[in-house]
C-alpha cells in the first residue's frame, strides 16, 4: 500500500469515527411513548397526605411511614451536649427542652489582656471556655475570678473554686 492509500483510508476512518461519536452525543434517541403501559395488577387507591401533591409518587407506589418528628433536630437525651440557643433552651424532638446536666466543673482560668478572664469548665467529659455571659449547660456564668467561678443555675447561685 503506498501512502496515498493510507491517507484515504486514515480519513475515511476519522469520518466514521466523527459520525458515530455526533450520534451518540446528539442524535437518535428513541421517542418516549406519552404514557408506558400499566405493569402488573392494578394498583390500590394510594392514600396521599394532604401537603403532598398525587404527581410526587408514581402510580401504585406506596408512601412510606410519615416521619414523627423532624429528622434534623437532635434527639431529647443529646439536648444535654449541645449548646444552648437564645433563651437557654434547646430545641429537641418534641420541642424546646430545658437543658440539664451535671454541674459544671471548673479546671480553668485564663487572664488575657485588660483583665478579661475565661474560665475552663468540664461537663460530663466535655471541656470548653465560657465568658461572662455565656450559658453551659442549665448554668449561666455571671463572674470569674482568678480562681473561681460564679454561677446562676436552677438551683440557684453556685460559686464554684479551683480544685473542687
Amino acid at each position: 500500500m503506498d501512502d496515498k492509500t493510507k491517507r484515504y483510508i486514515l480519513i475515511g476512518l476519522l469520518a466514521v469515527a466523527l459520525s458515530l461519536a455526533t450520534v451518540l452525543l446528539f442524535g437518535l434517541q428513541p421517542p418516549i411513548p406519552a404514557a408506558l403501559p400499566p405493569v402488573g395488577p392494578a394498583p390500590q387507591a394510594a392514600v396521599t397526605p394532604a401537603h403532598t401533591p398525587a404527581a410526587a409518587l408514581p402510580n401504585g407506589a406506596a408512601k412510606a411511614a410519615l416521619p414523627t418528628r423532624d429528622i434534623f433536630s437532635p434527639p431529647a437525651e443529646f439536648a444535654t451536649l449541645l449548646p444552648p440557643t437564645g433563651n437557654g433552651a434547646v430545641r429537641g424532638g418534641t420541642g424546646l427542652v430545658a437543658p440539664t446536666g451535671p454541674v459544671p466543673v471548673l479546671t480553668g482560668v485564663i487572664e488575657g489582656s485588660g483583665g478579661r478572664r475565661v474560665a475552663i469548665l468540664r461537663q460530663g467529659n466535655i471541656s470548653r471556655s465560657y465568658r461572662v455571659g455565656e450559658s453551659a449547660g442549665a448554668y449561666r456564668i455571671t463572674a470569674i475570678g482568678p480562681r473561681s467561678v460564679t454561677l446562676a443555675g436552677p438551683g440557684g447561685t453556685q460559686v464554684l473554686t479551683m480544685g473542687q
